[in-house]
């Protein structure tokens, strides 16, 4: 299959003060004089902290829904205010995850001069999702009467989503893309958090991403998110368009820079690196020699650094956690290679041909392995999976199939999602203790990897 598209990364539509909230039916939207001029009573306490934080389903907006919510932008932008916050507050009556909505439900209770009703919609949308919400609701021009007190609204609500850490990093996403016909269904969306299993919530450390082709990492620390998003088309017909690249804090959503990372070389994926507010990127050049850039908030640059282990590789289509453990290989058929001696893992994993992903809990004594084998197109297009007892040096169970996985080993709980031959996500299981086959479902829309496709287009 041979197509050629050009993408450009978008915010999701929910800044009514901003020309980009909707980026398939751009409208310009600013507060008229008359509305600024609005007397607005007297500013609100600061609110208490937030009752529960994150979310429990993964939202994506209908047809409908996105459509109501554009007429209402242009009441906003017309200068009826009035009329729009009817609008905006009736669609988050009816939708109540509807983020976008309650945002600009939140700018045109600003602008009508009701800060306490304002404030009290951004603490809901900053509770759910503070680094989406947070530095969006610092630059809304619609929201600058309400600066200080939004300043401190995000101040107590990061103090109390970083106290909140300690739980898995997943992945919450949503929205659809068609190759054929990339502009239709719900914009796609993906977004880094931490898993509340007692609450069952999501908690995001890092801004929701909109984009036909959204990919995120949050680094090991978890300070830092990064964000890839392939552009596939630089306009010129290159065989590798460029990509961005963006870097943010980690809860509060602060961004660090977004850069356009264009290759050099004909190489379909790159590594990154995070060290400190920077990216380090590198890939190969077809002699086999490394190629290395750095980006950072000045822009981006050629520079000479010993290459480090790398963190995640991605390329137009995917990204991916590249994770080596000293001391466990598969060497042969069957064979999983410790420092210890080696242990039978079953016949299906092999190491020509495929690919491996091993992890590893010492404490608990448990190693997880994963090796997928590629299609045609070097994509996975069929998978073994196997949990091992490293103190017993034996095999616990596995499990084999077409199609693709990945997962999470997190102290001792594993999460283990898969996707069939269609590259269709079948779901995300949680084994409360990985040694035991037995698990149970988590919600739609919230898994390990939410990369968005796991195969070429162009083969």
């Amino acid at each position: 299959m041979t197509a050629r598209f050009t993408f450009l990364l978008f915010v999701a539509a929910c800044e009514c003060g901003a020309p980009e909230a909707e980026p398939e039916a751009p409208v310009p939207i600013a507060p008229s004089e008359e509305a600024i001029a609005v007397p607005m009573e007297e500013a609100a306490p600061t609110p208490p902290p937030c009752l529960q934080l994150g979310f429990t389903e993964s939202f994506t907006a209908s047809d409908a829904q996105t459509a109501e919510n554009r007429r209402a932008l242009r009441l906003h932008a017309s200068g009826d205010h009035a009329a729009s916050e009817q609008a905006f507050g009736a669609l988050v009556d009816a939708a109540p995850g509807y983020d976008a909505a309650r945002f600009n439900h939140a700018c045109a209770l600003a602008l009508l001069g009701r800060p306490a009703d304002a404030l009290v919609e951004l603490q809901t949308l900053m509770c759910r999702d503070l680094p989406t919400n947070a530095e969006r609701a610092a630059k809304d021009e619609d929201l600058s009467a309400l600066r200080p007190d939004i300043e401190t609204l995000s101040a107590a609500v990061a103090a109390q989503v970083s106290q909140q850490l300690e739980g898995p990093v997943l992945m919450a996403g949503g929205g659809t893309f068609d190759w054929l016909d990339p502009g239709t269904g719900p914009a796609r969306w993906v977004q880094s958090g931490v898993w509340r299993h007692d609450a069952r919530r999501f908690v995001p450390v890092g801004p929701r991403v909109t984009a036909p082709l959204p990919m995120t990492y949050v680094t090991a620390d978890r300070t830092r998110v990064m964000t890839f998003v392939g552009t596939l088309d630089d306009g010129e017909g290159s065989s590798q368009p460029p990509f961005r690249v963006a870097l943010s804090e980690a809860v509060t959503g602060r961004a660090l820079f977004d850069q356009l990372v264009p290759f050099d070389d004909d190489r379909f994926f790159a590594n990154a690196f995070v060290d400190g507010d920077t990216v380090r990127l590198w890939w190969t050049d077809e002699e086999e020699r490394p190629v290395r850039r750095v980006a950072d908030a000045t822009g981006l640059r050629s520079a000479n650094y010993d290459l480090p282990e790398p963190e995640v590789g991605f390329g137009q289509l995917s990204a991916f956690e590249r994770q080596s453990v000293p001391g466990f290989e598969v060497t042969r058929r069957g064979v999983l290679a410790t420092s210890a001696g080696d242990i039978e893992i079953g016949e299906g994993h092999r190491p020509v041909g495929m690919g491996h992903r091993v992890e590893v809990d010492e404490g608990r004594g448990l190693a997880v392995v994963l090796s997928s084998r590629g299609d045609d197109c070097g994509f996975p297009d069929s998978y073994v999976f196997s949990v091992v007892d490293l103190r017993a040096r034996a095999l616990l169970w596995s499990r084999a199939s077409t199609g693709n996985a990945a997962f999470r080993l997190h102290e001792g709980t594993l999460f283990l999602q898969t996707w069939d031959e269609q590259r269709e996500r079948k779901g995300t299981l949680r084994f409360e203790d990985a040694r035991a086959e037995t698990a149970q479902e988590l919600p739609a829309g919230f898994g390990v990897d939410m990369g968005p496709l796991g195969f070429n287009p162009y083969c």
